[in-house]
C-alpha cells in the first residue's frame, strides 16, 4: 500500500477524545468493505502506526466498537469483525416499521447522544446516593423484564431509565430537553426491542452507566452512555429489508 492509498484509507486523528475518532474510522471502513464480517482486524500495532496514535487509544476504540457489538476481541488472536445479525428478510412488522423511519431516528438518537452523555456526566458528579439506588433499581427490573422477553415492560423501564438521568441531572432545562427527546424516541425503543441481542446488549450497556455514576466519575459516565447510544445507532443503521 503506498503512502498516499495509507493517509487516505487511515487519516491522522485531529483534536478531541482521539479514541472516538478511531471507532468512527474503523466504522467507516467496515461500511466501505475494507474490513468485512469475520474478518481480523489489523493488531493494535498495525493500527496505531496506521492511525499516528497511541496503543492505548486504539485498545479503546477496539473496547467501544465490542461494547457496540462491531467488533469480538479474543485473547491471543485480536479484534474481529462481528458478523451483522441483523440483515435479514424476515424482520419483524416492529422493525419494519423502524427501517422505514430510520433517518428521523437516526437524526433522534443524534440528539440523545448529546444530552444523555451530558446527562450521564452530571448525574454522577450531581446524583444523591438515594437517586443512584433508584438507577440501580431500575437497572435490577431491566434485567428482569429482559429475562421475562416482556418487551413492553422492557419499554418502559428504559424509558424511565433515561427519564431519571435528566431528572437526577439537576439541570432543569437538561431534564425538559430529555424528557421531550426519549417520549419522542419511545416507539422506536419498543420496535427495537424485538432484536434480542439487543435487549442482552442494553441492560449491560445501562450496567456500565450505573457503575460509573456509582464510581462518581463523570468523565466515564458519559463516555459509557454515549459508548450505548452510539450501540443502538448501530444496529438501527444496520437494519436491512432489502428483498433482493
Amino acid at each position: 500500500m503506498t503512502t498516499r492509498e495509507n493517509n487516505e484509507l487511515y487519516p491522522k486523528v485531529k483534536r478531541g477524545r482521539v479514541s472516538d475518532q478511531v471507532s468512527t474510522q474503523l466504522q467507516a471502513l467496515m461500511k466501505q468493505g475494507v474490513f468485512k464480517p469475520g474478518e481480523h482486524l489489523p493488531s493494535e500495532n498495525d493500527l496505531a502506526e496506521k492511525f499516528s496514535a497511541s496503543r492505548s487509544t486504539i485498545r479503546e476504540a477496539l473496547r467501544t466498537l465490542e461494547t457496540m457489538g462491531i467488533v469480538e476481541i479474543k485473547n491471543g488472536s485480536g479484534a474481529f469483525v462481528v458478523e451483522s445479525p441483523l440483515s435479514s428478510r424476515n424482520l419483524s412488522e416492529n422493525l419494519k416499521w423502524l427501517v422505514e423511519r430510520r433517518e428521523m431516528v437516526l437524526n433522534i438518537l443524534d440528539v440523545r447522544y448529546a444530552l444523555q452523555g451530558l446527562g450521564a456526566k452530571l448525574c454522577a458528579e450531581k446524583a444523591s446516593a438515594d437517586q443512584i439506588g433508584q438507577l440501580r433499581a431500575t437497572l435490577t427490573e431491566m434485567e428482569l423484564a429482559k429475562n421475562d422477553n416482556d418487551s413492553d415492560r422492557a419499554t418502559d423501564i428504559d424509558t424511565h431509565f433515561h427519564y431519571l438521568i435528566g431528572e437526577f441531572s439537576q439541570n432543569e432545562i437538561l431534564n425538559d430537553l430529555i424528557q421531550h427527546v426519549e417520549q419522542t424516541y419511545r416507539s422506536s425503543s419498543r420496535a427495537l426491542m424485538d432484536l434480542r441481542e439487543r435487549a442482552r446488549h442494553s441492560v449491560q450497556e445501562h450496567a456500565n452507566v450505573v457503575e460509573s455514576i456509582e464510581a462518581r466519575n463523570g468523565e466515564l459516565a458519559e463516555i459509557q452512555m454515549r459508548a450505548h447510544i452510539a450501540s443502538v445507532r448501530a444496529d438501527i443503521a444496520s437494519l436491512d429489508t432489502d428483498e433482493d
